[in-house]
């Protein structure tokens, strides 16, 4: 009996630990944004909407580019439970030719999240 009680204790407080582990904090809206075929010198600049879905108030910690021609601007201020924010990324779009470039962010929780850009920068005609 002492046995019995003992498993469904620790099921439960497995249980508990799992559904507190569970609560997200930032959700992005999407996590890729194709530009599709864009001419050279068309507006670089992609935004990436997200929600602090958490209990505890947050902040991005940072957002990296996989290169120098991918720059994200990301919010400083704290992100209250429930309120959204944006990063917009950056894209070098003098580059001619395909491209597909990720950006890590890091939150304050310890998340770690890419979002990707993609698409193909076309020479203008004439």
């Amino acid at each position: 009996m002492k046995k019995t009680i003992l498993i469904l204790l620790i099921q439960t407080l497995g249980m508990l630990g799992l559904s507190a582990q569970s609560q997200p904090g930032i959700v992005f809206a999407k996590t890729s944004v194709n530009y599709g075929s864009i001419t050279r010198g068309s507006d670089p600049v992609k935004k990436f909407t997200f929600t602090n879905k958490g209990n505890e108030k947050l902040f991005i910690t940072d957002a990296k580019g996989s290169c120098g021609c991918t720059v994200a601007n990301f919010p400083k201020e704290v992100i209250q439970p429930g309120e959204t924010g944006t990063i917009e990324v950056r894209y070098d779009t003098n580059r001619i030719g395909n491209f597909n470039k990720q950006v890590t962010v890091t939150a304050s929780d310890g998340s770690k999240h890419v979002l990707t850009i993609e698409g193909e920068v076309l020479e203008k005609e004439g």
